[in-house]
């Protein structure tokens, strides 16, 4: 595409960093700060909830650098 730069490693860690903490902060937020019905937590989420959570975690972190490789 015109004007646009090729991805670098570096931009592809940027995303990563990003990404991460904005899900971070948003799934603490959402599913143990703010009580609900399906509320937990802390110790239900981060330890109970094993291996989802850090599975979903990996994928957030992975994600970005896997698209770096493909494009």
């Amino acid at each position: 595409m015109l004007g646009l730069s090729a991805p670098s490693f570096e931009d592809a860690l940027i995303t990563d960093a990003i990404w991460a903490g904005r899900c971070i902060v948003f799934y603490v937020f959402g599913w143990v700060i703010i009580k609900h019905p399906w509320s937990l937590s802390f110790k239900e989420f981060y330890i109970y909830y094993q291996p989802w959570i850090t599975l979903i975690y990996l994928a957030i972190f992975v994600g970005p650098v896997i698209g770096y490789f493909f494009a």
